[in-house]
């Protein structure tokens, strides 16, 4: 007589409904639990990112990590172009004159040289020094190179200084102006053109002769280009181009 396995059977097959309903709870579980880390980890918290970069670098001694924007970026690009042209001016100037005797001050865009005087007029005179020629020469060179990407243009103020007045001379104010015209067309006619120069007298106090350079960026990605080729140059020991 064959034993009746029908019981057996369907015990079996309740027992195996139950394992695969398990079975599947737990998959989900673990898929549900994948998404979640997923989406924790595809939204980044700046300041928690920024907190364990400081932890990270102060562990090993360095400086933290900091996310620098476009714009930050951009700042700092237009920095380098304008301390370029700053040092660019002082080298020319350094060339001809003593220190005491001129000042370069940089602010972003505008750069302010002030002069004395003495190194360019004799006292009560309104024409240049014959001495600075070689000057004028490589000032208006420094004027009128082509710089991918900037445009530069120049102030000439001349102070109404009454002690450069002397019995034979014109007035303050208009000797300023005679002295501002005068520096002006030393440049025109060493090939700057006039359009970037602007010419006064002030009555404004001071003793010094003031130049403005204003310094504007046209096309960052060309005078970036530009000053890297400069730079590059330099390095081999040759003059840039």
């Amino acid at each position: 007589m064959k034993p009746d396995l029908t019981l057996a059977t369907k015990k079996n097959d309740g027992n195996s409904g139950g394992s695969i309903v398990v079975l599947m709870l737990g998959l989900y579980l673990i898929l549900l639990a994948f998404f979640i880390l997923l989406n924790s980890i595809s939204e980044m918290a700046m300041d928690k990112f920024e907190m364990a970069s400081e932890s990270i670098a102060d562990g090993f001694g360095f400086e933290a990590a900091t996310i620098v924007t476009d714009e930050v970026e951009e700042d700092i690009t237009a920095s380098i172009i304008y301390e370029t042209v700053a040092k660019e001016i002082y080298d020319t100037f350094q060339g001809y004159l003593p220190i005491k005797d001129f000042s370069v001050d940089a602010n972003k865009d505008q750069i302010l040289v002030r002069l004395n005087p003495d190194s360019f007029f004799d006292k009560g005179e309104f024409e240049l020094l014959a001495t600075q020629v070689e000057f004028f020469r490589d000032f208006s060179q420094l004027l009128s190179v082509s710089r991918p990407g900037v445009y530069m243009n120049l102030d000439i103020v001349v102070p109404a200084d009454v002690k450069q007045v002397t019995e034979n001379s014109l007035e303050a104010l208009p000797l300023g102006g005679m002295r501002a015209a005068r520096f002006a067309r030393a440049l025109v006619e060493r090939g700057v053109p006039p359009q970037r120069l602007i010419t006064g007298a002030t009555e404004q106090e001071g003793t010094e002769i003031i130049l403005y350079f204003y310094v504007r960026i046209i096309d960052i990605g060309s005078a970036v280009r530009s000053v890297a080729k400069d730079r590059a140059e330099l390095e081999l020991g040759n003059e840039p181009k």
